[in-house]
């Protein structure tokens, strides 16, 4: 079975995150997820993030942190997940790709169809944002 690694950025604007649609001719096409890709050789994963990001949005990451890795069987392929979490950044965000782009508020996030592997880190996330405002 095909193993890959993938990075993803949460990126948080007050209460909402930034979702990306998948291509229909890719793997879980037609889905929402946090924008991001995978992982090349000899690269870390922070730097991965960053590689992605600029291609995929169009932004330069200030401030990330790991919100969440894990491994996640498909029938297809595993997939090692590395989601962070993306509170700072320069430049507008824009479709480098194409793809469909909104902002989604944090507590929605379950309302919308997002790959399984995600599940985990919308919780962490929700969490976290909502901990954040309460404190505030």
């Amino acid at each position: 079975m095909k193993h890959v690694h993938v990075v993803a950025g949460a990126l948080v604007n007050a209460r909402t995150v930034l979702l990306a649609r998948r291509p229909d001719d890719v793997h879980l096409g037609g889905l929402w997820e946090f924008p991001g890709g995978k992982v090349e050789a000899g690269e870390s994963a922070r730097e991965a993030l960053a590689r992605e990001l600029l291609e995929e949005i169009g932004i330069v990451v200030r401030d990330a942190e790991r919100l969440h890795e894990h491994t996640h069987a498909y029938p297809e392929k595993t997939v090692r997940l590395d989601i962070w979490c993306v509170t700072h950044w320069d430049g507008a965000v824009v479709s480098g790709e194409g793809q469909p782009l909104v902002w989604v508020d944090v507590d929605e996030l379950t309302c919308w169809s997002l790959p399984e592997a995600d599940a985990p880190a919308v919780a962490l996330l929700q969490a976290r944002v909502r901990g954040y405002h309460a404190g505030s």
